[in-house]
């Protein structure tokens, strides 16, 4: 077993919010879903514990500090319905039923993007690896694990081919 991809595998999932998540959900979501229900009469003056409880029926935590990477995504659309942006709740939620694989793609798109530098068509590369290693050339057939042994293959290549630069 690969620890390091062990580690981020769990890591992904289990990291606590950001402090920049944080602050995205309590300036641009919650504060303003809690504006438009206590204006529609249905939230008290106490912001905090409204804003508890929502979290609450969101990712069964009461609060942000609480919550990790895997209930980013079901605090953002829990939220983003009460501002009535279905469409980006709805991407939300597909997010949550995804799962890890969400960030694990993610985190390839950015070292595809780092690699640029080093490699060229990074994508194009990442596809060869997935298709010697898991006999397919498609990024959204792998499983989480996958998707992670692949990031760490492109770091590698990259920092290995920078050093004979």
């Amino acid at each position: 077993m690969n620890t390091a991809l062990d580690a981020a595998v769990l890591g992904s999932e289990m990291a606590g919010l950001s402090r920049e998540q944080r602050r995205l959900l309590i300036g641009r979501l919650i504060r303003p879903a809690y504006e438009r229900r206590r204006a529609a009469g249905l939230a008290g003056d106490d912001f905090d514990a409204w804003r508890h409880e929502e979290q609450f029926k969101a990712c069964h935590k009461q609060f942000l500090r609480s919550c990790v990477q895997e209930d980013w995504p079901r605090l953002k659309g829990h939220f983003l319905r009460m501002l009535g942006r279905l469409d980006e709740a709805r991407e939300c939620e597909r997010g949550a039923a995804a799962g890890n694989i969400g960030v694990a793609r993610y985190h390839l798109r950015k070292a595809c993007a780092a690699a640029a530098d080093a490699i060229e068509r990074p994508e194009d590369y990442a596809r060869a690896i997935a298709r010697s290693r898991y006999k397919t050339a498609d990024l959204n057939a792998l499983s989480c694990r996958q998707v992670w042994g692949l990031v760490f293959d492109l770091r590698r290549a990259a920092a290995r081919r920078r050093k004979m630069l």
